[in-house]
């Protein structure tokens, strides 16, 4: 299985009906279905949720449901590791990104694996630096092999 790194932005639309949701759930089928591994830091389980309830669309038992539905994965979800901190600090310093975000990207490189993101903005910041992160966005993974 090709393992993949995805942020929030991206386990978000798997429940919220947004520009590329199909996109999202087409990630999440091909990992259901063995194609893909996808990979995350556990810090994507409260983005999430939170983005959720800020949504105002959930109840307080949907949410617990849908937290336990994204136990249920199977993502891999990775624990805070001192190395991938570390450079999550040189990615957010060299790109004026949060912490948050540079995470997931620091993760892509640990793992040496794809990150997918639907923010836009975090891709041009890392697409701009000296950091090889193969980051791609959302409304383009129909270009690449692996989703072919």
């Amino acid at each position: 299985m090709k393992p993949i790194v995805i942020d929030a932005s991206v386990v978000v639309k798997w429940f919220l009906e947004e520009n590329d949701s199909d996109k999202a759930l087409t990630l999440r089928d091909l990992h259901v279905n063995g194609t893909i591994q996808l990979h995350a830091p556990y810090l994507i389980l409260y983005e999430v949720l939170n983005a959720l309830k800020y949504s105002y669309i959930f109840s307080q038992h949907e949410l617990k449901q849908i937290n336990d539905a994204l136990l249920n994965y199977r993502i891999h979800y990775h624990i805070p590791q001192p190395k991938t901190a570390n450079v999550a600090i040189d990615i957010a310093v060299a790109c004026n990104t949060t912490i948050y975000d540079s995470y997931y990207m620091a993760l892509g490189i640990i793992l040496k694996c794809d990150v997918i993101t639907a923010d836009k903005k975090l891709i041009n910041a890392i697409k701009k630096s000296q950091f090889n992160i193969s980051a791609h966005s959302l409304d383009n993974i129909h270009t690449l092999d692996w989703i072919k």
